[in-house]
């Protein structure tokens, strides 16, 4: 203790987590530090994940109980053991580890203002999702607004956009799709889809088909963006893309409109 405050080094543990610093600055209702290494470590309830970091900048709320660990420029939150990182911010609590920024996996980029992190899990309630092509540096995949949930032990993404207007996109393919719904799987790269309420539906027999009016059809869900196929347009209410081979395998798809003709695909 000095005319500086109180001031120490060494390491500080609070929860599953470890900080060390050359330099604690301790005051009546916080903590900070620019910390050398801070690391959290998994805990038996599944409430955190394994965390590795380096040059984090710490505060410590007490009155509110919060410790809120700050990214230095180029540096990481290495998480899960498994390749994922974030870049941004996290506040760690005796509840909860929630974060801000950007989330790379090996697959994705997820960008949220509000994530929540377990032992094997990423939650954010409204984010950008973008799933990474395997064949450029750009994304094969992309959602804005959607509810995201990654889990690591089953190797799945669950997401679903948060309002029925919204459109995702296939920058790779160039499509665009208003399905609602969507799983990736991790091992097997394929993202599964469907429109929320309607993968069931069944479809039209060939003599209802004929008695539809071409001003009454259904509204398209695939639209493509290439300016040569910019016709090609079809409603599907399930289907999957499938990321190595890079294309759409559609399901229960009624008919496509080309012209003045209603193609019945045969199955």
């Amino acid at each position: 203790m000095s005319n500086k405050g109180l001031i120490g080094s060494g390491m500080l543990k609070r929860l599953t987590s470890t900080t060390k610093s050359e330099e604690f600055r301790f005051f009546p209702d916080s903590m900070l530090t620019q910390a050398v290494t801070f690391d959290i470590e998994k805990d038996g309830s599944g409430l955190y994940p394994v965390l590795n970091s380096q040059d984090v900048r710490v505060e410590w709320l007490t009155e509110k109980d919060e410790w809120l660990a700050y990214n230095a420029l180029g540096k990481n939150f290495n998480m899960f053991n498994n390749g994922t990182s974030l870049v941004g911010s996290l506040n760690l609590s005796p509840k909860m580890l929630n974060g801000s920024g950007v989330v790379n996996t090996t697959d994705s980029r997820i960008e949220s203002d509000l994530f929540r992190f377990t032992s094997n899990s990423i939650k954010a309630d409204t984010s950008v999702y973008n799933l990474k092509s395997p064949s450029t540096s750009g994304y094969a995949f992309i959602a804005e607004n959607a509810s995201t949930d990654v889990n690591f032990d089953l190797k799945m993404t669950r997401f679903h956009l948060n309002t029925d207007t919204s459109v995702v996109k296939f920058p790779e393919i160039q499509y665009n799709c208003t399905m609602t719904d969507f799983a990736y799987n991790m091992d097997r790269k394929v993202l599964n889809m469907e429109q929320k309420g309607k993968s069931n539906t069944q479809l039209l027999t060939p003599d209802k088909l004929l008695k539809l009016e071409f001003n009454n059809l259904d509204k398209p869900t695939f639209f493509a963006t290439n300016v040569i196929a910019d016709t090609v347009s079809f409603s599907s209410w399930k289907g999957s893309y499938h990321l190595d081979g890079e294309y759409i395998e559609a399901e229960n798809i009624n008919y496509i409109h080309i012209a003045d003709a209603l193609i019945q695909p045969d199955s």
